[in-house]
């Protein structure tokens, strides 16, 4: 960013075509980072599911409770960031909630 911040933006895909998106704004390595609009932070995460045609999303605007939903940083190397996702509630503009979803990541730089 011109402002010398560093924004974390990653787009995943799996075997079935399920897409997992989410970037975390003025990423500072490792640490907690909270998912949702808020005078401190834009980070967001979005999860689609092209089978069934619709997409859920945690941030901009959109988030029930700030303090469940994170992203959480535990290891940063030279080709490699490890973490977990953790959401309590998951929103889109269909049906409403997801639910939650939570897990644990490795992100390879393929640079």
């Amino acid at each position: 960013m011109p402002s010398g911040r560093v924004n974390l933006y990653v787009k995943a895909l799996s075997a079935e075509g399920d897409i997992l998106e989410f970037m975390v704004e003025n990423f500072q390595g490792i640490g907690k980072y909270q998912l949702g609009s808020s005078y401190y932070t834009n980070s967001w995460m979005k999860f689609e599911s092209p089978l069934r045609s619709e997409s859920w999303l945690v941030g901009l605007q959109k988030t029930l409770n700030l303090n469940a939903n994170y992203i959480e940083i535990s290891s940063v190397r030279d080709n490699y960031i490890e973490g977990k996702i953790f959401c309590s509630e998951m929103m889109n503009d269909l049906d409403g909630l997801m639910g939650a979803m939570e897990g644990e990541f490795r992100l390879v730089d393929l640079e």
